[in-house]
């Protein structure tokens, strides 16, 4: 309880009288009712704030919700953060009640900062201890958007092929019903020998053929012409039993073959028979591609997170990738971007952190994906794999509209974000940097014109040196 009161007493101490005095003289007291927006986040850092009276609500913005991150009451002040490290606001400021503040305008603050040695004691290191609390808090937050991210597209990846089996149970259970119908009208016991061998034979022939794939209109040509052919056979459900025979690659030629020797009620039944058995073949078809897709999805969420295995390990850079973009398969299906791969199989296995580097795929093909989300079409993100030397290199391009010269510098800055307020915490480029950077003791760079934005991520293949204890 002790730590928590010093911790708290660290990050929000309260001004003496002394202090306030003497920021008086730099700034001006304003009055100002209950809820008013004071700043704003994603806007430029204006102004420093001191609490008199009432006090202050600060907020962040996580998706479509206001998340309170501290109340600052009387003596206590807000805003030195964003003035000092950067000029753009991090997060929403709200009056609590009728409140009277002192309000120090950005380029006062510095001067009085530089000027005044009590107010580096007392500024500076609570400067420190935001900081430090701030990236701890939005880093979990990042976690979390990334963590919904994640469910979202397994949501929506598996949420097809379970669609599809539920989808195919139904068919299926229908087609069963009507081939159990069928059989026993058409008693195949009463067939010729001839008809009955030559039915087997055509049953097992086209049971064990794949489907063929056919353009729409192709596909619509050739139903017609067999619904056609059955129409003039008086065949019930002509329809029906053309759209599944035209997907088998049967046609006119085969069934004449069959209808030798055959009454027509006879060949209606034996056709009404077969399309069941063909409808039944497809549905468990569709049921076992279905199934093994979710199985691949789970693989592949096993694989990103690298569940049950050791943090550093040797690992394939494909792997992880390929892993990746079955996680975001749903958002480039949903944008419309297409991937491009251009990787080199031949380069090494290296030894690294493999959950934290799926992390920084992740961002960034998570940006550039964002990045085309107004560009017209083709929409492209290439991938491409080298052997650099004693390292690898990974390259992500967009075809996007680039990114302005005058931000390109910040763009690793924590916090920073081209993004609306709620979309994005800033932090993505950050945490991409400190695992390649930092973890990895790799190189991560940007080159952006219009048409063209290239993240380059470099990595020794030799492991990277672990943290002794104790070390940051």
């Amino acid at each position: 309880m002790m730590r928590t009161e010093q911790r708290e007493a660290q990050l929000f101490p309260v001004l003496t009288g002394d202090h306030l005095a003497w920021i008086r003289q730099h700034g001006e007291e304003i009055e100002v009712p209950d809820n008013e927006r004071i700043f704003t986040e994603g806007q430029p850092a204006e102004n420093f704030f001191v609490v008199l009276k009432g006090g202050i609500r600060v907020t962040r913005s996580l998706g479509v919700e206001e998340t309170t991150i501290v109340e600052h009451g009387p003596g206590q002040f807000t805003g030195e953060l964003s003035v000092l490290t950067g000029g753009i606001q991090s997060a929403s400021g709200f009056t609590v009640g009728p409140s009277r503040l002192l309000r120090i305008h950005a380029d006062e603050f510095r001067v009085m900062l530089a000027t005044c040695k009590e107010m580096q004691e007392m500024i500076l290191p609570v400067l420190a201890h935001r900081l430090h609390e701030l990236d701890a808090v939005s880093q979990q937050q990042e976690k979390m958007v990334a963590l919904g991210k994640l469910a979202a597209g397994l949501a929506h990846e598996l949420n097809n092929p379970a669609a599809a089996n539920r989808r195919a149970a139904e068919q299926m259970r229908e087609a069963l019903k009507r081939q159990k119908h069928m059989a026993l009208r058409l008693n195949l016991g009463c067939l010729l020998a001839e008809a009955h061998n030559r039915l087997t034979t055509f049953m097992d022939a086209i049971t064990e053929s794949d489907q063929v794939v056919l353009d729409p209109m192709t596909r619509s040509d050739r139903e017609d012409e067999l619904c056609a052919w059955l129409d003039a056979r008086n065949i019930p459900d002509s329809w029906r039993i053309a759209a599944t025979f035209v997907q088998c690659g049967l046609g006119t030629q085969h069934l004449d073959t069959l209808a030798e020797g055959l009454t027509e009620p006879m060949f209606a039944d034996i056709l009404g028979w077969v399309e069941a058995v063909l409808t039944v073949h497809d549905l468990l078809n569709s049921i076992e591609k279905s199934a093994m897709r979710m199985s691949e999805i789970v693989k592949a969420v096993k694989e990103y997170t690298y569940m049950d295995e050791a943090d550093l390990q040797e690992l394939d850079l494909h792997d992880g990738i390929e892993n990746t973009l079955t996680i975001l398969a749903y958002k480039l299906r949903q944008s419309d971007v297409t991937i491009e791969r251009d990787f080199d199989t031949s380069i090494p296995t290296i030894c690294a952190y493999g959950s934290e580097l799926n992390q920084v795929w992740t961002n960034l093909i998570d940006n550039a994906i964002d990045a085309l989300a107004e560009h017209p079409k083709p929409r492209t993100v290439t991938i491409r794999t080298r052997a650099a030397g004693q390292d690898v290199l990974v390259e992500i391009l967009d075809n996007g509209g680039g990114i302005p010269p005058e931000i390109k510098g910040r763009i690793f800055d924590p916090f920073f974000t081209t993004k609306d307020v709620g979309k994005g915490t800033g932090l993505g480029l950050d945490i991409a940097y400190r695992i390649v950077v930092r973890r990895h003791h790799g190189e991560i760079s940007i080159d952006s014109q219009p048409g063209e934005t290239r993240f380059q991520v470099r990595l020794p293949i030799a492991p990277p040196r672990q943290k002794s204890q104790g070390e940051n």
